[in-house]
């Protein structure tokens, strides 16, 4: 066997020997993109057994503004996460906000909100 024929067997050969792919310049099938920033579900306190989440955008609290957003459906019901513009703009300048939803079937939940990107 020629060396230019060795050369051209052993670069597949390579790829099929565990722990030398990188040699053959296979790369990882993990991807290096972050994630996305744009928006985070947060999720409440439980109350009687169960829990609802509620979405933010980053827009939301960049732009601030005092927000009224249901909940996720739980049990057949949602409830309403209001924060005024304060508590927005607290979030925004990094200081996490507690509030307490709406009342529905006689209970509520709790949401810490905080900034998250």
């Amino acid at each position: 066997m020629t060396r230019k024929e060795f050369l051209k067997w052993g670069a597949g050969a390579l790829a099929l020997i565990p722990g030398l792919a990188f040699l053959s310049g296979c790369k990882s099938s993990s991807s290096t993109t972050p994630p996305t920033t744009d928006s985070k579900m947060f999720t409440s306190s439980s109350s009687q057994s169960h829990t609802h989440t509620v979405t933010l955008a980053k827009t939301e609290i960049e732009s601030p503004a005092a927000l009224n957003k249901p909940t996720s459906t739980s049990g057949s019901h949602t409830h309403t996460v209001a924060l005024t513009l304060d508590q927005v703009t607290s979030i925004k300048n990094g200081t996490p906000v507690t509030i307490e939803t709406s009342t529905t079937d006689g209970h509520s939940h709790s949401f810490t909100i905080a900034k998250w990107y």
